[in-house]
């Protein structure tokens, strides 16, 4: 059974859409001041300005151009969200980047995301 937690980050995702500037203004749109994201192998971001630094370096470094996210599975307790997805990286041609399974934990404060954490094989990111 779905919540209001789910929902918000349900319609995180799907704010993502190509191209990458709908990407950047989902993480401005959804994320609160204070958010935390952490993921498996890269540093910590503390803040949502951090936040937004870590991915349009990211965006920079790699060349994608869009995020594409199919979710798998969803499930919520309260604030918490569990997602199962494949975040699909894509450069200016069309082609994928890395395609990276993943589980991700988001908890949501007032409607927004206060913390996010992806767990996954950082392999694909990295060349290996």
């Amino acid at each position: 059974m779905s919540n209001d937690a789910e929902a918000v980050v349900t319609a995180f995702f799907k704010a993502m859409g190509p191209p990458y500037e709908n990407c950047r203004k989902a993480w401005e749109d959804f994320m609160t001041d204070d958010a935390v994201w952490l993921n498996s192998g890269f540093p910590d971001c503390n803040g949502k300005e951090a936040c937004l630094a870590f991915l349009d370096g990211f965006a920079q470094q790699t060349g994608m151009v869009s995020l594409g996210v199919e979710m798998l599975a969803i499930s919520s307790n309260g604030d918490t969200v569990l997602t199962e997805r494949v975040d699909s990286f894509l450069n200016a041609d069309g082609a994928v980047i890395a395609d990276l399974p993943l589980m991700g934990v988001l908890k949501v404060r007032d409607g927004r995301i206060v913390h996010w954490h992806d767990y996954f094989d950082p392999r694909p990111l990295l060349g290996g």
